[in-house]
């Protein structure tokens, strides 16, 4: 039986927290829920929940207009949602964050509800030119979020990391 890792949880809220990142803003969802409980409960981070995905991205772009080193955690499939906030705000007015989501365009998805995100979610980055990387192993996950900060700041845009199903995800036996 598959079950969501607190381990790889807790590196990845440490992975952001190395990044530097200091203010997350995080839209419930079942595969992201370890990850956004540990931010929560770390006083490091300042952190607001929200429903919609749109509004959650402007409120991050929003701090790190604010000098707060931003982050969004999200489902994948939101992004169908943000896609006039990364239009408008990162492209026209040079707000940045960091996105990372959930349920990837990669091999692991185990359930059909989720290919609006192979359909829509990536090739809408893309077309946004929004970088985007999977991140593919856990022991990668403090380079790949210092790197992606890096770029967020230095570049001033917004920059996605997606985490597929086995990096949040233990399966029995592995």
């Amino acid at each position: 039986m598959a079950k969501l890792s607190e381990a790889r949880a807790k590196e990845l809220k440490e992975s952001m927290k190395a990044a530097g990142i200091n203010f997350v803003v995080y839209v419930p969802d079942s595969w992201n829920h370890l990850l956004q409980r540990e931010i929560i409960e770390d006083k490091a981070f300042f952190s607001v929940g929200m429903v919609r995905e749109d509004e959650a991205m402007a409120t991050a772009m929003g701090a790190f207009m604010g000098g707060k080193n931003s982050a969004i955690i999200m489902e994948a499939s939101g992004l169908g949602l943000s896609g006039l906030a990364l239009g408008w705000l990162a492209g026209m007015e040079r707000m940045a964050l960091l996105i990372v989501s959930s349920h990837t365009a990669t091999l692991g998805e185990s359930t059909d509800y989720h290919a609006v995100t192979r359909t829509v979610a990536f090739p809408m980055l893309a077309a946004l030119n929004v970088q985007s990387v999977v991140l593919d192993d856990i022991k990668d996950a403090r380079r790949v979020f210092k790197q992606a900060q890096m770029t967020v700041k230095g570049q001033v845009v917004p920059v996605c990391i997606s985490l597929p199903r086995h990096i949040l995800w233990e399966d029995e036996g592995s």
